[in-house]
This record gives structure tokens, C-alpha cells and sequence, in this order.
């Protein structure tokens, strides 16, 4: 079994620490978009390579990111159940190595975009997770070009994130009040 001081470092740490960081920049940011698409949030590779890799890149991979979340038939409950809280668990980690010393910043960096088609079943159970989790962020952005289900879809949350603490029932009362609404104005969301 090797010593710990027998062990040769890398290469890239035996660089100056700031040298580092521009390479990482580099290597991680170009501008990023992060997609999700999939319910399961991973960090590039670099940073699962040691712990020492981790803390320096991690944050700057998060912080020179922006993150989509691709919302499909608008079903986002699996965004919430899964892989928001391995987002957030990757984040807590950031923090406790010192990569990232507040992550305010960084639900300011979310977009949605859509595919599929309008489906208010879907909604409704993604905002039905949300409401029961707590929600984290009640901000999300709207990239140029949103179309107007990411901008109902955002309405949605927002108004559910603003009825936090209520029941459930009251919430989905409200949520019928706009159903009702929405369908006169586009018959795509019966």
C-alpha cells in the first residue's frame, strides 16, 4: 500500500491555483446550457475525477452555467421528485467544499422551453408535487422566444408558490378558476 506522499499529484495541480480556475473556465463554460430533459442531474465528469477537482470546478461549472428544463406534454413533476433534489444535494455539496458561497444566484439562471403540446392533467399533477415539496425557486426566468404555455405554465407556479402553506383543495380550486379561463382562450388545454 502507497503513503499518501508517495501518490503523484496530477499534473494540473501542481499549477498555480488561478491558473486552475482559467483552465476549468475553460474547460466548463462556453457558454454552457445545462438541458434537462431526464430526470436525473449530473455533473460533468471533471468534477467526479477527486475531491480536489470537485472543489475547484464544481462552482465554476455551476455558476458559468444556465440551466433549461425541457418540459414535455408540461409534465414537470418529474423535475421535482428527482431531479431537483439531486440538483440541490450537488449544490449543498458546492457550498460545504466552499466552490459556491451562495446559491441565490444560480435560480436566476433557470429557463424552460417547452415541447409536446398543452395538457392541464400534467400540470396540474407537476403543480401538485410542487405544492407538496415545498417549493425552492418561485422564479424562473423566461427566455426570449418563451411561448405562451412556458408563460402559462410559469403563471401556474407562480401562483401555487404564492398559495404555499394553503390546502391543497384551495389551491386547485384556484388552479380550476383559471382552467376554465385558459380553455375560452385556447382550446388546447381541455
Amino acid at each position: 500500500m502507497q503513503n499518501k506522499q508517495d501518490i503523484e499529484l496530477p499534473r494540473i495541480f501542481k499549477l498555480p491555483a488561478e491558473l486552475r480556475n482559467r483552465i476549468w473556465e475553460f474547460a466548463l463554460t462556453d457558454p454552457l446550457i445545462v438541458t434537462a430533459t431526464n430526470p436525473y442531474f449530473s455533473t460533468p465528469g471533471i468534477t467526479r475525477t477527486c475531491r480536489q477537482a470537485r472543489k475547484e470546478a464544481l462552482g465554476i461549472w455551476l455558476l458559468g452555467s444556465s440551466f433549461q428544463i425541457v418540459v414535455q406534454d408540461c409534465d414537470m413533476a418529474w423535475f421535482h421528485e428527482t431531479y431537483e433534489p439531486s440538483m440541490m444535494a450537488v449544490l449543498r455539496s458546492a457550498r460545504k467544499l466552499g466552490a459556491v458561497k451562495k446559491l441565490s444566484n444560480l435560480s436566476e439562471d433557470y429557463m424552460i422551453s417547452d415541447a409536446g403540446a398543452p395538457h392541464w392533467g400534467n400540470l396540474v399533477k407537476s403543480l401538485k408535487v410542487y405544492h407538496k415539496i415545498s417549493p425552492v425557486y418561485t422564479h424562473c426566468p423566461f427566455h426570449d422566444g418563451s411561448t405562451t404555455m412556458v408563460k402559462v405554465i410559469m403563471a401556474a407556479y407562480g401562483t401555487v408558490g404564492a398559495m404555499h402553506g394553503q390546502a391543497w383543495a384551495e389551491v386547485e380550486k384556484r388552479l380550476e378558476e383559471w382552467h376554465i379561463v385558459l380553455v375560452a382562450m385556447d382550446t388546447r388545454w381541455t
